[in-house]
C-alpha cells in the first residue's frame, strides 16, 4: 500500500480518513510541504482547497495517484477533477470502507467513482454515442424495434425493464439482441455499448 496524503483547508478533517489510513499524513492548505515527488503516493485533494485543480494537474505530472475529494458532488467538479489529472472522485465524508476500495482500485491502475455519477455519465455518453452513430448510419443493419432496445441496453436497463419499457416480451427481447449481436457482430452488451461509438 502507498503512502496516503490528505490536504484540506484548516478545519475540516474527516476523521474516517485517518481510520482507513493511520499512517496517513494530513496536509493544511496552504502549507503543501511533505509530497516528495520522488515517492509516489495516493494524494487525496479537497475541492474545497484554493486551486486544487492545478494540486491535481502538478501532482499527477509528478506521477502520483490523484482523488479529489468533494463536500457536493457534481458532474462540473467531476468533469474539472479527471480533466486535471484525478484518477477517483468521492465524498470527502466517505466511510472508512470506500476509501480504502476507491485507493485499491486507484492503485491498480482503475478509476474511482461515485455510482451515482456514473449511472449519469453512462446515460450521458450512451446517448451522445447513438445520436452520433445515427448521424454516421451505425443503425442502418437494424430495425426499428432493434434500435429501440439498442438504445435502452445503452441506457443501463435489463431485458425485464426493457419489456416493460418497450411493452414487449422477455423472450422478444432476448430475440431481438440475439440479432443486434449477430449483425454489429458483438458478443455481449458492452461490446454492444462499445460498438455504438
Amino acid at each position: 500500500m502507498l503512502k496516503v496524503t490528505f490536504i484540506t483547508q484548516v478545519g475540516f478533517q474527516c476523521p474516517f480518513w485517518k481510520k482507513a489510513f493511520p499512517k496517513s499524513t494530513v496536509i493544511y492548505s496552504p502549507f503543501l510541504a511533505g509530497i516528495h515527488p520522488e515517492v509516489r503516493q495516493i494524494v487525496c485533494i479537497l475541492s474545497t482547497v484554493d486551486n486544487w485543480q492545478s494540486l491535481v494537474t502538478k501532482y499527477s505530472k509528478e506521477g502520483h495517484y490523484l482523488i479529489v475529494m468533494t463536500t457536493q458532488q457534481n458532474m462540473t467538479e467531476l468533469k474539472e477533477a479527471l480533466s486535471s489529472g484525478a484518477q477517483g472522485y468521492v465524498d470527502a465524508l466517505s466511510s472508512t470502507s470506500i476509501l480504502k476500495q476507491a485507493t485499491k482500485h486507484i492503485e491498480q491502475g482503475a478509476m474511482w467513482l461515485p455510482s451515482v455519477l456514473v449511472v449519469r455519465l453512462t446515460r450521458i455518453i450512451s446517448n451522445q454515442l447513438l445520436a452520433s452513430d445515427v448521424q454516421n448510419g451505425g443503425f442502418r443493419l437494424l430495425t426499428k424495434r432493434e434500435r429501440g432496445v439498442s438504445r435502452e441496453v445503452c441506457n443501463g436497463l435489463d431485458n425485464k425493464e426493457i419489456a416493460e419499457k418497450l411493452n414487449i416480451s422477455i423472450g422478444t427481447v432476448k430475440t431481438h439482441l440475439t440479432s443486434i449481436f449477430q449483425k454489429l457482430k458483438v458478443k455481449d452488451r458492452v461490446q454492444l455499448v462499445l460498438k455504438l461509438r
